[in-house]
């Protein structure tokens, strides 16, 4: 002091005048605090400015924060801006306070993440003491906060400044009394995203039954596409959520039908527009129709969306459901241009080896829904070469006429097989081989389907092998050994 005081060494001394004045044990207790002793930094003069008007209105909890090792050794920014944010909250609410200051990930050290963590907390009760409430009870909120609860929370204190009522929305969403996994933070912060463009559409999007009992990977996936929608064409996502695809229940199809829309968005103006001026999409799309959309969300060099313009205005569809030994009731869906009773035989071989490739691996088949797109030859780029299937992940892609030139279905099967081998789930335990593989046992899986169903023993077949293979090779553009090694390099072995 004999050197002059500066402002926050000032202000640090009326505070322990207001302390000893309120109460002389609690005022010597900071007095003594080291910190405080050895000289005063800003934040620490700030501290004891909230130490002091936390005394003032609650003893027990000021020497309760005594108690805390961040408290007794020095104050840092995050500390005191922690401190400072309890001490608001004790203002509003002091049960809430106490609350927070029995929880243990706030008594030894404050981190950056659990200084916002009490910053949101602030927040909430400030703005609607029942919420703070309620989220002070969850489990997650009370031991070690994880990065995806931090922002969680974050989200859940955006929804509630934007809305109150939005706040009480996600307060109550049942997956959120336990802990919060990734695919559960996103989908806040896209529904919150959705609220601060347009606040009855957050409130739907929150409203629904699929996102209120838990959220997957796709339901994620499928707030961020609407997220997105709602960005570049509001009018198209509030004609969304109204439809009974979203409304009803949540598919799979659903994540990669609104994909497909955004895909048409950016990359095909002309089918987007073609698209959702349709009567059946205005009308409001069920699954079946989702399931259709769907198909749009791919593109490549053997078939675009263009290709498959004229099957926007008209086509027949059909969908059936297969009950499974492992994986239960999946959905077998297809689309073609008009309705071919020929196609249906496809369909049955299809089926027919989804059951014998199951029953054979003993893993549950890895997709809820099966989709088959037939594109006739004057509709897809992809018959000029013989392609007879293609995989896109989301359905299949095959050349009806093509396809039941005998022993030809075994290109069918092979993208069937694809299905356990090139991870179309997180969840599937085969997924993720190397490419050599995911090729491999493909085909093997394609004949031996064809020796258990068609009465096709390899020994039979080899005879067309060598002809079936060239003429792989050439689709692919692989004409000599150079052209594969050339090939590999590029996409790499595995």
């Amino acid at each position: 002091m004999a050197d002059g005081l500066n402002n926050h060494e000032q202000a640090a001394l009326d505070a322990l005048g207001a302390l000893l004045a309120k109460d002389a044990g609690l005022g010597r207790d900071v007095a003594a605090l080291p910190w405080v002793v050895d000289g005063i930094t800003e934040q620490e003069g700030k501290g004891l400015g909230d130490l002091q008007i936390l005394g003032k209105e609650n003893i027990a909890l000021t020497r309760e924060l005594l108690g805390f090792p961040w408290v007794a050794d020095d104050i840092t920014d995050d500390e005191w801006r922690t401190l400072a944010n309890l001490r608001r909250i004790a203002q509003k609410d002091a049960f809430l306070a106490g609350t927070l200051s029995g929880f243990p990930w706030i008594h030894d050290n404050i981190t950056e993440p659990e200084r916002w963590v009490v910053r949101y907390l602030r927040d909430l009760a400030t703005v609607d003491p029942a919420v703070a409430k309620t989220v002070f009870n969850y489990p997650w909120v009370a031991d070690a906060i994880s990065e995806d609860e931090r922002w969680a929370l974050r989200n859940i204190v955006g929804l509630t400044l934007l809305d109150v009522s939005l706040g009480k929305m996600a307060a109550a969403l049942t997956w959120l009394a336990d802990e919060i996994t990734e695919d559960e933070r996103w989908a806040l912060r896209y529904i919150r995203d959705v609220a601060e463009l347009d606040r009855s559409l957050g409130k739907t999007l929150i409203g629904f039954p699929w996102v209120v009992d838990d959220i997957s990977e796709d339901e994620r996936w499928a707030l961020r596409t609407l997220d997105d929608l709602a960005t570049e064409d509001p009018l198209l996502a509030n004609q969304l959520v109204g439809m009974p695809f979203l409304t009803a229940s949540f598919e799979q199809h659903d994540r990669y039908a609104l994909r497909s829309l955004l895909n048409l968005y950016f990359n095909y103006t002309d089918e987007y527009q073609i698209l959702t001026t349709q009567g059946w999409f205005t009308d409001g799309l069920d699954d079946l129709e989702a399931s259709f959309v769907m198909v749009f969300g791919t593109a490549d060099s053997q078939l675009t969306p263009r290709d498959l313009r004229d099957l926007i205005v008209t086509r027949h569809s059909e969908s059936r459901t297969i009950d499974l030994p492992l994986a239960g009731q999946i959905q077998l869906t297809f689309f073609e241009p008009t309705d071919d009773p020929q196609n249906r035989k496809i369909v049955q071989q299809i089926e027919d080896a989804i059951r014998e490739i199951e029953s054979f691996i003993n893993v549950p088949f890895p997709m809820e829904e099966v989709t088959l797109l037939f594109a006739s030859p004057g509709e897809s780029a992809f018959s000029e070469n013989k392609v007879l299937g293609l995989n896109r992940g989301t359905h299949l892609v095959v050349d009806p006429g093509l396809a039941r030139q005998g022993d030809t279905n075994r290109t069918i099967v092979h993208e069937i097989g694809h299905y356990y081998w090139s991870g179309a789930s997180k969840d599937n335990p085969l997924a993720g081989v190397p490419l050599w593989f995911q090729e491999g046992g493909a085909d093997f899986l394609a004949s031996y389907v064809r020796d258990r169903l068609f009465d096709d023993p390899l020994s039979t077949s080899k005879r067309t092998l060598e002809q079936r293979n060239i003429r792989n090779c050439a689709v692919r553009g692989i004409n000599d050994l150079q052209r594969l090694i050339d090939k590999l390099a590029e996409s790499g072995y595995s």
